[in-house]
């Protein structure tokens, strides 16, 4: 496959929590080079399965074994995998602004194993539109397999909801479609997440009691 950030993405969300990580997993374990065929022959299995077990049903009256996720989880599934697209170029281009150790170690060579790509930064958004066009393929392959759904998402560069205190409901907070507007927005997120943390050590620190009971 050409340079590309999909399959060390798909790994990195393998190692989560939750049910993104688990389909993360059978993709890793469906049998193809590509990683963009592993995520649709995975679409395939639970579509399936899902028929399977709605057939079970209708002769015995006991549902059959679902799958671990719904097939039309695959589309966010998708979203979310060029989230890490970007993620993981972005670890890339920090890396390769940073200066070589004093012993010569160049410190993008671990990097660039982690993510699965070695390059300068000068060639980073033109591998990351790759992957977006790669993956905007599947979602319109996988999108044609669910015409059923009025409601599909186009597939942006980068894309985060948060949720809405009043409503409880989620909305969208970025949705870029460029990976210059992707790393701002990343960057934004890195900013105030380390501010969270400041603001919560700051806190504990200035509400412990270290004072001793009598």
């Amino acid at each position: 496959m050409y340079n590309s950030f999909i399959a060390t993405a798909i790994a990195k969300i393998a190692t989560q929590k939750g049910v993104r990580g688990d389909i993360a997993k059978v993709v890793e374990s469906a049998d193809h080079d590509s990683p963009l065929n592993r995520i649709a022959l995975t679409y395939n299995a639970f579509n399936n399965q899902r028929r399977q077990a709605t057939i079970a049903e209708k002769e015995t009256g006991v549902r059959g074994e679902d799958p671990i996720a719904k097939p039309e989880q695959l589309l966010s599934f998708v979203q979310e995998v060029m989230n890490q697209v970007c993620w993981q170029a972005r670890r890339l281009h920090n890396a390769n602004l940073q200066e070589e150790y004093a012993n010569g170690i160049d410190f993008t060579q671990d990097v660039g194993e982690q993510v699965g790509v070695y390059t300068e930064n000068s060639n980073i958004t033109e591998y990351v539109d790759d992957d977006f066009l790669a993956l905007n393929n599947l979602q319109s392959w996988l999108a044609g397999k669910m015409n059923y759904l009025t409601d599909i998402e186009p597939l942006y560069y980068f894309s985060q909801s948060e949720q809405d205190p009043a409503s409880g409901g989620w909305i969208s907070k970025y949705n870029t479609m460029s990976f210059g507007d992707s790393q701002s927005a990343m960057d934004t997120i890195i900013e105030e997440l380390e501010e969270k943390s400041e603001r919560l050590e700051t806190e504990e620190a200035a509400s412990f009691d270290f004072t001793v009971a009598a």
